[in-house]
């Protein structure tokens, strides 16, 4: 099996372990730790994952330019999408805010078919369009009455879908200028960047969770998010990000099978067919590229 399939499978279940826990720490735990705080905790779990990263190759970063532009624009494409994903939530409902923001690998396959001339079967064209029917399906949650206000929620949420897209590309774009390990300390660089936007969208009148039960609790849960974006880079460089980019973005369905073992909490109809979609999808996409190649047809 190729190992890119493997970092692509455990950079989907470690997403999906973080996704099914990170609410804990603000909807579980009184008083609540922010997700905003949040983010600056996984910044710092980044970082923890750069120094075992950077370890492995004897602290070589590259430095020229061109490494540098390429790790800047990764780390902010990615950081900001976050911020921007924080900023649509704030006053759009997370049932059409998620599901848009999740259709990023549209942007990411569309690049990699016209700019790095990546070529897909039949088959796996087949695969990754049920991939994206189950992406909005699995990332739908219960629709909930709650105000919606202005407009501007919907353009960060698009924003955030083509930051993240492009982000992907250029993982895979870089190859070559600089290396895996380094493109994680520039991503992990442009997390940091970004903290004090996170701090200024902290309410702070509010109680916040100092104690365990808030940031340390919070570190733990988001490690798995940090592990899976080192794995994910290793996944699109030695992948085709066409077919990564969407696989991974079925995270939710990892979320859904560990909600149902720990929270006993059964699935919709809605998200039982996102569920078989995925599965589907994932056969097909596995089944195009570990058997030989047929002609290609994108």
């Amino acid at each position: 099996m190729p190992r890119w399939i493997v970092m692509t499978a455990l950079s989907t279940f470690f997403f999906g372990l973080n996704a099914a826990l990170i609410e804990v720490p603000e909807k579980f735990i009184h008083p609540p730790f922010p997700t905003t705080l949040g983010y600056v905790v996984w910044s710092i779990t980044m970082a923890c994952c750069a120094v075992f990263a950077l370890n492995r190759v004897h602290w070589n970063i590259e430095t020229d330019r061109k490494a540098v532009l390429y790790g800047a624009g990764v780390g902010l494409l990615g950081a900001g999408g976050q911020i921007l994903l924080f900023a649509a939530l704030r006053d759009g409902p997370a049932y059409i805010v998620v599901p848009i923001a999740s259709l990023y690998p549209m942007v990411t396959v569309v690049l990699a078919i016209l700019y790095l001339g990546e070529k897909l079967s039949k088959v796996s064209s087949m695969g990754i369009t049920v991939a994206f029917v189950a992406i909005v399906l699995l990332s739908m949650g219960e629709p909930q009455a709650g105000p919606v206000h202005g407009w501007k929620w919907l353009v960060f949420c698009l924003l955030t879908l083509f930051m993240w897209g492009f982000q992907a590309w250029l993982i895979k774009l870089s190859a070559g200028s600089l290396s895996e390990e380094s493109l994680f300390f520039y991503m992990t660089c442009g997390a940091a960047v970004l903290i004090p936007a996170a701090l200024f969208m902290t309410d702070f009148s509010q109680r916040i969770n100092w104690h365990w039960q808030g940031p340390w609790l919070t570190a733990l849960i988001q490690l798995p998010n940090a592990v899976a974006a080192l794995l994910q880079i290793y996944a699109y460089r030695e992948g085709k990000v066409a077919i990564v980019a969407p696989i991974i973005a079925l995270y939710p369905l990892v979320t859904i099978i560990f909600s149902l073992l720990v929270y006993r909490r059964l699935p919709d109809l809605t998200t039982l067919i996102g569920m078989l979609l995925a599965l589907t999808a994932i056969y097909l996409i596995a089944r195009a590229e570990t058997l030989p190649a047929a002609e290609p047809s994108v």
